[in-house]
């Protein structure tokens, strides 16, 4: 490891300090930008809070590694000074559930955590999208008056639990079990309460959800997409993601970001405006 880089664990006090780096780097650090916001540099185990390593140059941060509440690593620096924050997060001894961030990042974070040969569910490389809000394209399907979208209530949970569970073993190839049901319920409710998961209504029958799974002031990071695949090809899921986009942009969003793999996910992304960004790695340990 460098010695010039004097690398250091994260401490209250120095949100601001890595809120400067993340904004220099605001397309591929939304997760970790939207976990700062809600929680700061507290760690206590609490959902969105993290333990954050750091180097520095003149003060400055220049690169940072998190790992979270949920035992995923999300690293954001140089890709030759990967080693130095995330042998850190090493240190801790912790299993990794996943590992995020920019693709050759996190190609070297598995390398430094010696997870290269561990099994995977998911190892993508993910194309990282991002969009201007005020170029968003809007759907012709949202004109018809037979179609509306809404931010999710509890009343919409025994049509959305089942949804979750299906994106959970589709999209990111998680076994059917009770305590996958119980994580999604638990998600799903954040998610409700949070304000920040809405659903696509036609003749008054829920087709589709969508959702932010990071967001912060200004910006919003799209994930937990969905359509059932009876519904699927009809343009539900480009709706409900534009509806939720609309409502973001009326409350002071000016950018939104995703990353997907699936290229009618792309299709979809391309027409509401987004454009490609850079390439983002996700892997899920099994």
């Amino acid at each position: 490891m460098s010695t010039d880089l004097n690398p250091r664990w994260l401490q209250p006090g120095d949100e601001a300090l890595l809120g400067v780096y993340l904004a220099k780097h605001c397309d591929s650090t939304v997760i970790m930008a939207s976990n700062l916001h809600q929680v700061g540099l507290e760690h206590a185990g609490e959902p969105y809070q993290g333990q954050y390593a750091a180097i520095f140059e003149a003060g400055d941060i220049v690169g940072v590694a998190a790992r979270y509440w949920n035992g995923n690593v999300v690293v954001s620096c140089p890709v030759e000074h990967v080693e130095a924050v995330v042998s850190m997060i090493g240190t801790l001894g912790e299993p990794t559930a996943g590992l995020l961030g920019v693709s050759d990042q996190v190609v070297a974070a598995a390398a430094v955590l010696g997870l290269e040969e561990t099994p995977t569910a998911i190892n993508h490389e993910e194309d990282l999208m991002a969009l201007n809000l005020d170029v968003l394209q809007v759907p012709e399907l949202l004109s018809d008056d037979k179609v509306s979208y809404r931010r999710a209530s509890r009343a919409d949970l025994s049509v959305l639990l089942p949804w979750r569970v299906a994106y959970m073993m589709e999209v990111m190839s998680v076994q059917a079990s009770s305590a996958l049901e119980t994580a999604c319920k638990d998600s799903l409710l954040r998610g409700i309460e949070e304000s920040r998961l809405w659903v696509l209504v036609r003749k008054k029958k829920l087709v589709a959800m969508s959702g932010f799974n990071a967001s912060l002031p200004g910006l919003v990071q799209v994930g937990g997409v969905w359509t059932p695949k009876a519904m699927r090809g009809r343009g539900f899921a480009r709706a409900v993601v534009a509806g939720s986009l609309l409502d973001a942009r009326e409350a002071g969003a000016v950018r939104s970001m995703l990353f997907t793999n699936n290229p009618a996910a792309v299709k979809a992304y391309l027409s509401l405006g987004f454009k490609w960004v850079g390439s983002y790695g996700l892997v899920v340990f099994e």
